[in-house]
């Protein structure tokens, strides 16, 4: 761009960079965190040096067991030179390539790989801030605005406290790039040259590759209805009117053409993988904002640093910005237009909301627009300040309108505060807390308003020039802004991805892990140290697994899948769970209370709300340390063990799924839990575990296990007791007798002496205890276990047998089926007709089903006619060296003819070789990978090589390669269409 070249436009970008630099100087220079990652400490006990709990704020999860650790990883994976396309890390594994939260092509991403650290982290947050303040201060001057009001602009958006809160979760990659988006539109809209509308398809596409998908897709249409206003209204006005709105109706779906092609390699995996999952926006009524929550948060920032606010002259400026006389006007008109067609499709209201209820604009929640419609309200707020620039508060009608627009902005939110007003509705962010009265900054702005009402009676009596009247007000809004601002992103307590004991233990083992509960290594964080876990947190997951999950008993919800902190389900041996992590001890679904320890009680215990203990039934056991039980609650007189029978756990649908689930059960909450505590006799406790919820989803077996802490002493006694927390009071519930409080809110479930001859754990080796979980370390004073599963299948293994199911329904109710020896036989999907795949419900769009040479249906058609027999091979178990996350190679010595199977998750893209020649992959126990091997030693390497990404890389190259040589083509035509001179 031209203007760029200019030493104002300079200066002016210089300038926005130091301010910016001076207020965060505390992160720039001094280093200090602005990160919410901090929060993972209160999460995760590995983590327990970083607790900060009085900065403690009720997050989306996915802030902390996303968002950081992804960046993590994902800077490793370019670090390291790999192609960060599949994560053998969650899950069984997981197509990163597929997801586009994972945002592995983000510019911000391959920055990471510089130093992926949560410190550079915290930098590269503030680059975000940075970045998106420049594009805003460019798109200004496109619309012709003053530098001091493009500066302005690229400010007031910039540091808007909504933006800042949400820089992490959601804004961040978005926000940034919003502005560049709508500069390449308008610049398309100006001028429909081949060059610019690819610029403006190539902006689109890198915003769907770096941002929040949804949000990015929120923008790219707030873009494309500016684009087409522009092109009708302003840029092309003096033409024909229904030309030009076809013509820009052709530019946008020419941009959208294009950017999808450019966007392919993201797209195409991420319908493969969408196709055929399960994830909770499938299932959710679409998600609105109530009509007068944007015009209520421009008026007053009632939630704080959560509001979408923008200082106290945002909506006087907005009115002032109508009076600007000269060119500009039509420009503003546009901008106001294109808030006016966005804003109903946030709320759902008019023409605008039913079509977006109509189409998969449903998907995006409304609060998802705000970051593009902010980008126009700020742009909107810089044509005000032109506006007083130019003398329109000269015009009685301008002025009368900027001191009503300012006495509403100021008196409604006080008017609703005395008249007690229900604002609960009133929320950018669908959960708590609720909108009220801030009256340190109600006061602040009002002193702010008068401020500027002086300096209008000032310049209306010509004591000071229009451009000083808009500099005070400019500045007078800033500091409106900032003063709420300050609190979005202050100093955080640090936070590091700290290699604890725990972590370097699990690492050096190289086997999967499960973490029971959500109390120690949360999901994701441990893919920052190489540690494969079964635990995956994500807004979607690929449907077989996550039905495999369900069936198997595992904690599902609609962003967390991870073994309870309870019994555990015997098919974690078929995942190859070698070792177990939790606060409470690892219960195989097999194992029956102590019946020498046991104490059973039946007198009901009545706490406050209505809780009762009707039963308990604890036991203890020495050898193990382990404290489990069976507790019956009623809660309003019934039985919660009764209602687990018949509650079922939430389902999630495929993208064709049509059930819907209203947004306010999306989260399914208990209300109230119970947590375990293990004291002396005089009530010091020495253990607390954490909550469990009285109102769950299903009925465990055991709903009470505690570790007995290696702490207590031979001949010790010690009690075991509960306390209920009510978590909307945010307080533990007191017992009750004959209907009074008792001053406790800690029942004993009983007393019991510690025996003279109690083992203790070894922090090198296990206990030999012949239970399915030997405990191996007890770490911390949180004393944090971890057990290896004595059972659990290898990750690679032989068998001689397989049982043919000709689809995935068949072979998940093989599986399932209590007499399935999972260590003689697998159930392969194949055809025992024509011994071909048959895993039809995996996505096939780009990647079809392998085809069975005749030697490999023969060793197919062998093994599922051998019968089951032990100890079939009697070579050394399969080797796994895993070369990188996409590559994997298996050393093997078959006695005969087998199946090697690969507990790692089958996806249509990983291709196998045996002895460098390729083979086909079936699908093996319903998620697995199988490849046929004959007798003898070979080498099996499997290469994630997904033909959806490639496909979408191809077509991307291909796309703009062909839109160069197209603009080569025609300037050399009008090139030489130019008349020569003559001599």
């Amino acid at each position: 761009m031209s203007f760029i070249r200019r030493h104002k436009e300079l200066l002016a970008v210089f300038g926005i960079a130091l301010f910016l630099l001076a207020f965060f100087y505390k992160t720039f220079i001094l280093h200090l965190p602005i990160s919410k990652t901090y929060l993972l400490a209160s999460r995760d006990l590995l983590y327990s040096q970083f607790r900060d709990q009085s900065a403690y704020f009720a997050w989306d999860t996915s802030l902390y067991l996303l968002k950081a650790p992804n960046f993590v990883t994902i800077g490793q994976y370019w670090r390291d030179g790999i192609l960060p396309l599949w994560s053998p890390y969650v899950g069984l594994g997981f197509p990163l390539i597929g997801d586009p939260q994972s945002c592995i092509f983000s510019p911000w991403r391959i920055l990471a790989s510089l130093c992926p650290t949560i410190a550079f982290y915290n930098q590269v947050l503030l680059l975000q801030v940075a970045f998106g303040a420049i594009g805003c201060f460019l798109v200004s001057r496109l619309l012709r605005l003053s530098v001091l009001s493009s500066i302005f602009v690229a400010l007031v958006f910039a540091l808007s406290p909504y933006q800042l809160t949400y820089l992490e979760l959601m804004a961040g990659p978005t926000y940034t790039l919003c502005p560049y988006l709508f500069a390449a539109f308008i610049r398309a809209a100006e001028k429909n040259s081949l060059p610019r509308l690819t610029i403006a398809a190539a902006v689109t596409a890198l915003i769907i590759f770096t941002g929040h998908p949804l949000i990015a897709f929120g923008g790219i249409l707030a873009a494309s209805l500016l684009y087409v206003l522009l092109s009708v209204f302003v840029y092309h006005s003096s033409e024909s009117r229904i030309p030009t709105v076809r013509n820009s109706l052709l530019g946008v779906a020419g941009i959208g053409i294009v950017s999808a092609c450019f966007a392919a390699p993201i797209l195409f995996p991420a319908i493969e993988f969408m196709k055929a999952s399960a994830c909770y926006k499938f299932n959710l009524e679409q998600d609105v904002l109530p009509w007068m929550s944007l015009p209520y948060f421009l008026m007053h920032p009632g939630l704080g640093p959560l509001s979408p606010w923008l200082g106290i002259l945002a909506l006087p400026l907005l009115a002032a910005a109508f009076f600007l006389k000269d060119e500009r006007q039509k420009i503003y008109y546009c901008i106001a237009g294109a808030i006016a067609l966005i804003y109903p499709v946030m709320c759902s209201i008019g023409p605008m909301g039913w079509i977006s209820s109509k189409t998969p604009l449903q998907l995006i929640p409304g609060a998802y627009y705000s970051f593009s419609l902010m980008v126009l309200i700020a742009l909107g707020l810089g044509f005000g300040i032109d506006a007083l620039r130019n003398n329109a508060l000269k015009s009685k009608n301008c002025l009368i309108a900027m001191l009503v627009v300012l006495a509403i902005a100021l008196s409604l939110p006080q008017g609703l505060n005395l008249f007690h007003a229900d604002l609960s509705a009133l929320s950018f962010t669908g959960e708590p807390p609720i909108p009220r009265l801030q009256l340190n900054i109600w006061l602040t702005d009002l002193l702010i308003s008068l401020a500027f009402v002086a300096g209008i009676v000032i310049y209306r009596i010509a004591k000071i020039s229009a451009t000083q009247l808009s500099v005070a007000a400019l500045s007078l809004c800033l500091l409106s802004e900032l003063l709420v601002s300050r609190n979005a992103l202050p100093v955080r307590p640090n936070f590091e991805f700290a290699l604890t004991p725990a972590h370097k233990i699990l690492q050096e083992t190289g086997e999967r892990v499960a973490p029971l509960g959500f109390s120690v290594l949360a999901a994701n964080s441990n893919a920052v140290y190489g540690i494969r876990s079964l635990a995956q947190h994500n807004a979607a997951f690929h449907k077989r697994f996550y039905d495999l999950m369900r069936k198997a008993r595992l904690h599902v919800d609609f962003f967390n899948i991870l073994p309870e902190d309870r019994e555990q389900s015997k098919l974690l041996d078929l995942f190859s769970v070698a070792y177990v992590i939790g606060l409470s001890p690892a219960i195989s679904s097999d194992e029956e209370l102590e019946k020498d320890t046991t104490i059973k009680q039946s007198a009901p215990v009545n706490f406050e709300d209505g809780i009762l203990l009707n039963t308990s039934e604890v036991s203890i056991d020495f050898e193990n340390r382990e404290v489990i039980g069976i507790l019956d609650w009623h809660v309003n007189g019934r039985s919660v063990l009764k209602q687990y029978e018949d509650k079922k756990r939430p389902k999630l649908t495929t993208a064709e799924g049509k059930a819907k689930i209203p947004r306010g059960n999306a989260k399914p909450f208990d209300r109230y839990s119970f947590i375990p505590i293990i004291s002396d006799t005089k009530g010091n406790p020495i253990w607390f575990g954490g909550t469990t919820p009285i109102r769950g989803l299903f009925r465990p077996r055991f709903n009470f296990t505690a570790p007995l802490p290696e702490s207590l002493k031979p001949n010790q006694q010690f009690q075991v007791a509960v306390k209920v927390f009510d978590s909307t009071k945010v307080a533990f519930l007191s017992t009750l007798k004959d209907g009074q409080k008792v001053n406790s809110d800690v029942y004993s479930l009983g007393t019991w002496t510690v025996p003279t001859t109690i083992a203790r754990t070894n922090t090198t080796s296990a206990r030999v205890n012949g239970k399915r979980f030997q405990l191996l370390h007890e770490i911390g004073k949180d004393h944090i276990r971890i057990y290896r599963n004595t059972t659990a299948l290898p990750q690679a293994y032989l068998v001689g047998q397989i049982t043919p199911a000709h689809s995935g329904e068949e072979a998940l109710k093989k599986l399932l089926s209590a007499n399935f020896p999972s260590r003689r036989t697998a159930i392969v999907e194949i055809d025992d007709k024509t011994w071909q795949p048959c895993d039809s419900d995996f996505c096939r769009i780009f990647q079809k089903m392998d085809v069975l040479d005749d030697g490999q249906k023969q060793i197919f058609e062998k093994l599922a006619s051998n019968k089951l027999t032990e100890g079939s091979f009697t070579g050394t178990p399969p080797q796994v060296e895993r070369l990188s996350p996409n590559r994997v190679r298996i050393n093997c010595d078959a006695s005969a003819d087998s199946l090697l199977v690969f507990t790692d998750y089958f996806y249509p893209g990983w291709e196998a070789t045996v002895d460098g020649k390729k083979a086909p992959i079936v699908c093996t126990n319903y998620v697995m990978r199988g490849v046929a091997v004959t007798a003898g030693k070979h080498t099996v390497e499997f290469s994630y090589r997904p033909l959806s990404f490639y496909l979408g890389s191809g077509l991307s190259i291909g796309t703009l390669s062909m839109l160069l040589l197209i603009m080569v083509f025609t300037r050399k035509k009008k090139a030489g269409e130019q008349p020569q001179p003559t001599a």
